[in-house]
């Protein structure tokens, strides 16, 4: 079955403030040069940028994780299929 989200981490424009991994510890870390990792992620190939790519069925976390970016280097999307389902909605400020 193919999987329904993709996950985005770009790397290169992370701040290492620790944000995502402090609400999704599951699929975040900081690493020792104090950036984040997105946990099971590969790099994207043929970018100009270190983007790096996790595809799961349920976003779980990773949406808390988006929001709470200072740096807005996180992006979930959706597979063409669930885009038109219209799924993703990304949370709205309190």
């Amino acid at each position: 079955m193919a999987k329904k989200y993709t996950i985005l981490h770009f790397k290169d424009g992370c701040i290492g403030c620790g944000s995502c991994a402090a609400v999704c510890e599951k699929y975040w870390e900081i690493q020792d040069d104090g950036i984040a990792h997105l946990t099971g992620s590969v790099l994207q190939k043929k970018t100009k940028e270190n983007v790096y790519v996790l595809e799961l069925d349920d976003p779980g976390c990773n949406a808390d994780a988006q929001d709470i970016c200072p740096a807005q280097v996180i992006k979930i999307r959706a597979t063409k299929k669930e885009k038109k389902k219209g799924v993703i909605k990304k949370k709205k400020a309190a």
